[in-house]
C-alpha cells in the first residue's frame, strides 16, 4: 500500500533516495574539481593492468566496526 502512494504522488522511496544522494556525492566529488578535498579522499578507485569496461572502479574499504563501518559512505558507495 505504501508503494502505491508513493507511485501515485511520484515520490522516491526512502531507500532510492538515499541512494541517488550517495550516487550524486560519489559522481561529484570524483569527477568536479570543486568539490571539497575531504569528499574526493573518501574515495579511492582501483588500479587494473587489465583493461575492462569498468575504469572507475572503486575499492571496497574493510571496515573497522560493523555497527558503523557497514554503514558508512565510504562503504556503501564502493558496494553499490
Amino acid at each position: 500500500m505504501p508503494d502505491e502512494l508513493l507511485k501515485k504522488a511520484k515520490i522516491a522511496s526512502l531507500y532510492t533516495g538515499r541512494l541517488h544522494k550517495i550516487l550524486m556525492l560519489v559522481f561529484k566529488s570524483l569527477f568536479f574539481s570543486t568539490y571539497p578535498g575531504y569528499l574526493k579522499e573518501l574515495f579511492v578507485f582501483h588500479n587494473s593492468s587489465y583493461s575492462s569496461r569498468g575504469k572507475n572502479i572503486l575499492i571496497l574499504p574493510i571496515p573497522r566496526t560493523t555497527s558503523y563501518g557497514l554503514e558508512s559512505i565510504r562503504y556503501q558507495a564502493a558496494k553499490i
